[in-house]
């Protein structure tokens, strides 16, 4: 697929074009600053000063568009850069860009799926070289470490929506607790995908696979799916205070996007302060980079940790997007 992307003489016409909006003097002065950062390539400064000239006019549509086309141009970051466009959108939706903006965002979203399904092939690669789920979980103990690699791969794969490839991980794994938690763990990744159909259908595999073990709080969450939201997320939260792992931490902003009912300019800006916070999370190569030496276990716990943190923001990113082309059809 051919990917939509502005090329940079573009880029600088309408950076330079916005120059004329009326800005506070200290907007002004970063954005100019911004403008010459980019007229060199050098995006990730130019990002720097437009988010420097945000502090001056936080609202201001011409620096969100500015930073979404910053950071639009630097690899890794396309869910800023999507985040930041869709703040735009929100608080100036009647642009004459909009096209090519939301063009543009689609086009970054292609890029971060196929950047996410490369990683997460990584994760599961990493989780074939252990050993570990082929035995019971110590003490029967879940909260420190919330399974096997290859229980934790076919999660990663069904949330990605590679259910055939979860199923084919699930199915490798010869304990049949750890297998039954798969199931389970594919089951709710259907439910939050809208399939209920499919879900229910792991569900009852994954209560047949071990008649012993039920993972309880996935069966609330599938509970949840069918509208008791309020209810399920207060229990997650109550349940796991202090101690959410990545998968709870999906749960909970699954059920929190499922309560809007639109996305406005400030949820667009409050999700880029989550991603900006965490940069492993939009920064493949700096991940790898990253990664611990020494224990494959070690280096399949970053790698998983990273995969299951960069899908908690493309759900988010993806369900904010749809709110946000919904809103638009029906104004």
């Amino acid at each position: 697929m051919k990917q939509y992307r502005l090329p940079v003489a573009a880029l600088l016409a309408l950076l330079v074009a916005s120059l004329r909006a009326e800005l506070p003097p200290d907007a002004q002065s970063a954005m100019e600053k911004g403008v010459l950062a980019a007229q060199q390539q050098d995006f990730a400064l130019a990002a720097k000063f437009f988010a420097e000239a945000r502090e001056f006019a936080p609202e201001a549509p011409e620096l969100l568009y500015n930073l979404g086309l910053a950071e639009s141009k630097i690899p890794g970051r396309e869910l800023r850069a999507i985040a930041w466009f869709g703040a735009y959108l929100a608080a100036n939706p009647a642009a004459p860009n909009a096209k090519a903006v939301k063009k543009q965002m689609d086009a970054l979203d292609v890029t971060s799926q196929i950047n996410t399904t490369k990683f997460i092939k990584t994760v599961v690669d990493a989780a074939k070289l252990l050993h570990a789920p082929d035995h019971p979980n110590p003490g029967g103990l879940i909260m420190p470490y919330m399974g096997g690699p290859l229980h934790e791969a076919a999660v990663l794969l069904a949330r990605n929506g590679e259910t055939a490839e979860a199923l084919k991980i699930a199915a490798a794994i010869k304990d049949p607790r750890w297998r039954s938690w798969a199931q389970a763990g594919i089951a709710m990744a259907l439910a939050l995908d809208g399939d209920r159909t499919g879900a229910d259908k792991f569900r009852r595999l994954s209560a047949q696979t071990d008649t012993s073990f039920a993972p309880s709080n996935w069966d609330m969450v599938l509970a949840n799916i069918t509208g008791r939201i309020g209810p399920a997320l207060k229990t997650i939260e109550s349940d796991f205070a202090g101690t959410l792992k990545s998968g709870d931490r999906w749960t909970v902003l699954h059920a929190q996007l499922q309560r809007q009912t639109a996305s406005s300019a400030q949820d667009w800006i409050a999700l880029n302060t989550l991603v900006m916070s965490e940069p492993i999370f939009t920064d493949f190569t700096a991940t790898l980079e990253t990664l611990p030496k020494g224990k494959a276990s070690d280096t399949f716990r970053a790698l998983r940790y990273a995969a299951s943190g960069i899908l908690d923001l493309r759900a988010v990113v993806t369900r904010m997007m749809k709110m946000q082309r919904a809103k638009q059809i029906k104004s």
